[in-house]
């Protein structure tokens, strides 16, 4: 799939250039500013081109002799094999292409323990742990962590079909709070249509989204830096 710029979003060349830097893991990158006085740019709008890449094929256009080389005799070489990779199709007369949405990111979370002790030792326990909170340690693993997709709707994955060769994702909106603290996620496009094999299905789709507070982030900074003079 390609992936074309929502054209209601203006680029910021200030955060363009800091999308470029990241060293994230995904060719694609966007980032939102929940402070963004622009209610428009505080929201992710995608339009996903479905495409076929027909195969390589072998290009049989003759080769032109050099001129130098002509009436010298030569070791008979190996044809050379040129392979041509023609242009993608865009699929613009398909439509019904079933997709899913998902946003998450690799967390470190608790391990859970299938031997859960009962009620009563669990009270017992944490007040053993507020006693000795020092010798507490909470062994963690890495886990995907999946988020909403779209905060405006209740499903956390989102499923949506294309229409002439097109996936239309607007106002995707995000605030962030407890349960969404911001940073980096990965936003995971992967085709479910029915009916077609894995072959024949589309490779997915990953892109780096970062949701921030700009002005919580700037008194952060400034908070730290009057730290690091009184230090000194």
């Amino acid at each position: 799939m390609e992936e074309e710029e929502d054209p209601k979003v203006k680029k910021d060349p200030k955060k363009a250039a800091a999308a470029e830097t990241t060293d994230r893991g995904n060719e694609i990158k966007v980032e939102i500013d929940v402070c963004n006085p622009n209610e428009e740019q505080k929201k992710l709008g995608l339009k996903l081109t479905v495409v076929y890449q027909p195969p390589d094929y072998e290009d049989d256009t003759p080769i032109e002799e050099d001129p130098k080389k002509k009436g010298k005799e030569a070791a008979p070489a190996e044809p050379e094999i040129r392979m041509v990779t023609p242009d993608p199709e865009v699929l613009d007369l398909e439509s019904g292409r079933e997709f899913e949405i998902e946003l998450g990111r690799i967390e470190q979370v608790p391990i859970a323990k299938s031997d859960a002790p009962p009620k009563e030792m669990e009270d017992q326990a944490d007040e053993g742990a507020e006693e000795n909170q020092e010798e507490v340690e909470i062994e963690t693993e890495e886990k995907w962590v999946v988020y909403k997709v779209d905060q405006s709707k209740e499903e956390s994955v989102l499923k949506c079909v294309t229409e002439k060769g097109v996936l239309l994702l607007e106002n995707l909106t995000y605030e962030l709070n407890e349960e969404f603290t911001g940073g980096w996620f990965e936003l995971v496009i992967t085709d479910k249509t029915r009916g077609l094999s894995e072959e024949q299905r589309l490779p997915p789709t990953r892109m780096d989204l970062r949701v921030f507070n700009s002005e919580q982030e700037a008194e952060a900074a400034a908070n730290a830096a009057a730290a690091g003079k009184k230090k000194k």
